[in-house]
């Protein structure tokens, strides 16, 4: 996620996007907006403090004030022409067009310039935290998303409504039916 663009603190919305243009693909590829709680945005500020561009998840060495990314305060427009003038760059020095795979390995390299936290880092803090409160059987941050979606059930959330902020597909597929696809699985 990056400031400003995917989290309005003011509103207390989160918005999920996909950026094909930095290689960043929403896991159900469906864009969507969440709205945050009082104690979600209060850890989000926390988070993110006095920073109006950027990842907002940071990588621990970025934390304190005395170092900074080497991107540090890139747009999200920044970043992508500076994969565009990377891209170009290495298809001069090669002579041809580069694959897929080595466009991706320029795209995670203008992530990890800009500060921004690896997934896989997520998980393994994720890990770390449920040993710390006795829980170690979780351990995928997905399963936050599951217990998200167990608690929008439990609380008679309007399944359409529930699809929505899941970001699921409205089409009957794996044989749910009624237009939910998988909100009803």
């Amino acid at each position: 996620m990056l400031l400003p663009d995917d989290l309005d603190l003011k509103t207390g919305m989160l918005f999920v996007r996909n950026k094909p243009h930095l290689g960043w693909q929403v896991k159900t590829r469906n864009e969507r907006e969440i709205p945050l709680i009082d104690e979600q945005r209060d850890v989000l500020k926390i988070t993110v403090g006095d920073r109006l561009t950027g990842p907002v998840f940071l990588q621990r060495r970025y934390l304190s004030a005395s170092a900074r990314p080497e991107l540090n305060g890139q747009t999200e427009k920044q970043l992508e022409d500076l994969l565009q003038r990377r891209v170009a760059r290495e298809e001069t020095d090669l002579g041809k067009t580069i694959n897929r795979s080595r466009w991706m390995k320029l795209s995670r390299a203008i992530c990890r310039d800009c500060g921004a936290l690896k997934t896989d880092r997520i998980r393994t803090e994720f890990i770390k935290l449920t040993r710390q409160i006795d829980l170690p059987q979780l351990t995928a941050p997905k399963s936050l998303r599951h217990l998200f979606a167990t608690c929008l059930q439990d609380g008679n959330v309007d399944p359409l409504i529930r699809s929505e902020l899941m970001g699921h597909s409205t089409s009957a597929t794996n044989g749910a039916s009624y237009g939910l696809g998988m909100t009803a699985t």
